[in-house]
């Protein structure tokens, strides 16, 4: 089976030399927090498939709508509800509930939470995990974890990305981080490493 490539890098004017694959895990590691928040940017929102990363150029082969995000800092809404942020999540599919339900007891993090709760009133293990949970209800081709693993209280979201793909085997899963921090339990190798200077 040929993996498609989702996004590929290449030095500027050049040939790809890297690239994240479908059902893969890789890592990509920026050298400059500017340039981490700039490829997120243009990966995540931007209009064009082409972009600079660092002093590379980088290709989405997917639109932007099929990936998906858990964030460092979650982008949540924080007066709203834990129940009104995942409904951001909707797409108009008629088991959205139910997928909403499943994903929440199955990932365990928002346990013991009232859904009326304020999402500001979380802890941050549990709004990454409000962040995910919102994510993998967007069954992404990608899901994209920014800078998750830097924090003191990252034990519980360890297991995301394993979790992710088992429900989605065939999905991607891409850590964003500065060079060298990636937990070792993550089991993320060398040669699925790609460092942006």
């Amino acid at each position: 089976m040929t993996r498609s490539a989702l996004f590929d890098f290449a030095p500027a004017g050049s040939a790809p030399l890297h690239a994240v694959l479908q059902g893969a895990q890789a890592a990509l590691t920026f050298a400059r927090k500017r340039d981490r928040a700039r490829f997120l940017e243009h990966l995540l929102l931007g209009h064009e498939s082409r972009f600079a990363a660092g002093s590379w150029e980088c290709r989405r082969h997917v639109p932007a709508s099929r990936l998906g995000l858990v964030s460092h800092a979650p982008h949540l809404f924080g007066r709203m509800s834990v129940a009104d942020n995942l409904a951001l999540a909707d797409d108009g599919r008629p088991d959205f509930a139910a997928r909403s339900r499943r994903c929440v007891q199955e990932t365990g993090l928002l346990a013991g939470v009232d859904p009326r709760q304020p999402a500001a009133t979380l802890g941050w293990a549990q709004q990454g995990g409000l962040s995910f949970v919102q994510g993998s209800l967007r069954e992404p081709e990608c899901l994209v974890f920014d800078h998750v693993f830097d924090h003191d209280d990252t034990a519980a979201l360890l297991r995301l990305p394993a979790l992710f793909r088992t429900r989605f085997p065939f999905r991607a899963v891409c850590h964003l981080e500065q060079a060298g921090r990636l937990p070792a339990s993550l089991g993320i190798s060398m040669d699925t490493t790609i460092d942006i200077p």
